[in-house]
């Protein structure tokens, strides 16, 4: 099944999930890369590497066809004149490309991420989780996704705890709301958040 969702936002934004059943037979076919891009593709071992550069451009395909890929020397993708943000989680990959700021993540709720949340959460956030599962897995994998995805808008010098704090929100809110202050200056940041097939996808709106 290939392309899951696409979703205008903000009047200027774009977000689009692929849902990988294909084989890296299947999504070369798809995708067609020229000979240079697959020796690029083949030089990775792995197969999720694959799918993942596979879907990448077939996203890019979607979104802004003809238009390349750049990368910053901190290994932030970009395109001529947007942002651009590339998440891959499980069967998901997702990208999503605004003027301003683009950010996405696609996370699955786990234990490991309860494990060390008190690494990227604000004590402030962490008195507000919820105390049992499953909500408590979902409540932080929230508060790493959406840190996680404002955290792509900049690229760098982001501290997860510290700068970021997420406003009161609800197990079914869809609209989250973050403050940033940080050395980047001070922003909202209102972020979409939708599960599909048990994973979160959260992305920056504006």
């Amino acid at each position: 099944m290939p392309l899951q969702l696409h979703y205008p936002f903000d009047t200027s934004g774009e977000l689009a999930l692929w849902n990988t059943t294909e084989s890296v037979d299947e999504l070369i076919a798809l995708a067609q890369p020229s000979a240079e891009e697959m020796d690029l593709l083949m030089s990775f071992p792995l197969e999720k590497r694959r799918k993942e550069w596979l879907t990448t451009r077939l996203l890019r395909n979607h979104l802004r066809p003809g238009v390349e890929i750049s990368y910053d020397e901190n290994g932030k993708p970009f395109l001529p004149h947007e942002q651009l943000s590339i998440s891959h989680s499980g069967h998901l990959a997702g990208m999503c490309c605004h003027p301003q700021f683009a950010g996405l993540d696609i996370e699955i709720p786990s234990d490991k991420i309860v494990r060390v949340s008190f690494r990227f959460s604000h004590p402030s956030e962490i008195a507000k989780a919820p105390a049992h599962e499953p909500l408590l897995s979902r409540y932080l994998t929230t508060l790493w996704c959406a840190k996680e995805a404002i955290f792509k808008c900049f690229g760098v010098h982001v501290h997860f705890s510290k700068d970021i704090i997420l406003r009161d929100f609800s197990d079914v809110d869809e609209t989250i709301v973050a403050d940033y202050k940080g050395i980047h200056g001070e922003k909202t940041f209102t972020l979409r958040r939708i599960m599909i097939d048990g994973m979160w996808v959260v992305h920056v709106v504006h």
